[in-house]
């Protein structure tokens, strides 16, 4: 309908320009303005039917301003077309501010509406997003809380199953000795020291050594010299400062000292040395990958058939293959050496 109304202005408009004077007047006044005080009656009847289904200012307001512009109109047009005296002048000019008030106090009300809506909805859409930051940090805090207790579990189990491995082991064979009525005493003194060093180590590896892994040399160290000076052994200590070792944790850590502490054992046991050298360096395998290189080297008598193929020895290879590790050991008749190749990532 805007369209419409638009198109017969414009036509209307351009057909009055074309016009001689004396028709422009004719038609203005008989056919135009007739023409213009019908189509106000249009936007009035739906003001007025707007206004009978909800009562509010607004609608009133253009109604009133409505009615006024087309009252003042029909008098016009009375008067232009000599139904009335032209003593009387033209009134439609002073309808014209009334609707441009109503129009523009509309317009300022609903600008305030919705500025008042917007504050409201950034009021609403900030607390919105407070309840879910609240909500996040609370889920956030219950994960954690899993986690931790995850970890706890998991830790738990593998001191658990160290203890079981480690010291368990060394308790249930002394008492198997004590059982059999067999035991000595340097059997049971000899048990129990085992028992207490690899207690020893299961408390050094627990230690926030956060992937250093001179630190963890470091601590052996301090738990293997007493018992290499009770055997008369040397000790060639050569660690330098290595690069961290990434996932080196309590479980990794374990498993290091426990090879080194078994390498130390056969010494003191059975090589028949008078001095043990530890060396690190940082080396590089074949395809790039960076490695940290531990050796444990003595000056005995080498392997014998039975110390070769024993427990111990089997113990280290898999304890080096369930932390990713390379083990290995070259010996003859002047030492042994037993390496550990430990990947950097």
């Amino acid at each position: 309908m805007e369209k419409q109304l638009y198109l017969i202005g414009t036509l209307g408009s351009i057909i009055l320009l074309l016009l001689p004077e004396y028709w422009f007047y004719q038609i203005g006044f008989k056919v135009w303005d007739s023409l213009a005080v019908l189509l106000g009656l249009y936007p009035t009847m739906l003001v007025l039917k707007a206004y009978r289904k909800r009562h509010d200012i607004n609608t009133y307001l253009l109604l009133l301003s409505g009615l006024l512009v087309l009252i003042f109109g029909i008098h016009d047009w009375l008067m232009l077309n000599r139904f009335l005296s032209l003593e009387e002048g033209l009134l439609l000019h002073f309808a014209a501010p009334l609707p441009l008030l109503v129009f523009s106090w509309m317009l300022l009300t609903r600008f305030v509406h919705a500025l008042n809506e917007a504050e409201t909805l950034n009021v609403e859409l900030e607390q919105r997003v407070e309840d879910k930051r609240i909500e996040l940090e609370n889920n956030y805090k219950k994960l954690q809380t899993l986690e931790n207790e995850r970890i706890l579990v998991q830790e738990r189990e593998r001191i658990m199953r160290d203890m079981h491995d480690g010291m368990g082991g060394h308790l249930v064979s002394t008492i198997s000795m004590l059982d059999a009525g067999k035991a000595t005493h340097e059997d049971i003194h000899t048990s129990l020291t085992a028992a207490l060093d690899d207690l020893r180590l299961m408390i050094d590896s627990l230690d926030p050594v956060e992937e250093d892994l001179t630190a963890v040399l470091a601590m052996y160290r301090a738990r293997i010299q007493p018992r290499l000076e009770q055997s008369n052994l040397v000790m060639n200590w050569q660690v330098t400062d290595l690069p961290k070792v990434a996932g080196l944790g309590p479980e990794k850590s374990l498993h290091i000292l426990r090879i080194m502490q078994e390498a130390v054992s056969n010494i003191i046991k059975h090589a028949n040395a008078s001095q043990i050298s530890v060396r690190t360096a940082a080396v590089s395998g074949s395809n790039g990958e960076e490695f940290i290189k531990i050796e444990i080297e003595d000056n005995g008598d080498g392997l014998s058939e039975t110390t070769g193929n024993g427990r111990g020895l089997n113990n280290m290879h898999k304890r080096a293959e369930r932390i990713n590790t390379i083990f290995s050991i070259d010996s003859n008749t002047s030492g042994t050496i037993v390496s550990l190749l430990i990947p950097l990532n």
